[in-house]
């Protein structure tokens, strides 16, 4: 939950703070790094566990926990930008 949360809450944040501290004003092209960095882990990556021979099944887990987060995250995100 904590690398989930750091990763869809935390780094968007940081990222959503600096660039507005630097740049003041949000131009769309920055506003699509913020709103990117808030996405979830990618659906691929079970996958490529699987072939490294790591626990895909627990990798798969965090997959659905971080896509469920998300949903949260990117909406508190899109309306900060907006």
């Amino acid at each position: 939950y904590i690398m989930s949360l750091f990763k869809l809450l935390i780094i968007p944040g940081i990222m959503f703070v600096g660039l507005k501290l630097a740049f003041g004003d949000l131009n769309i092209f920055l506003k699509v790094i913020i709103l990117e960095s808030a996405m979830p882990v990618a659906a691929v990556a079970p996958m490529i566990t699987e072939q490294q021979g790591a626990d895909g099944e627990y990798m798969t887990k965090g997959m659905v926990l971080s896509t469920a987060i998300s949903l949260v995250t990117v909406s508190i995100f899109t309306l900060l930008v907006a």
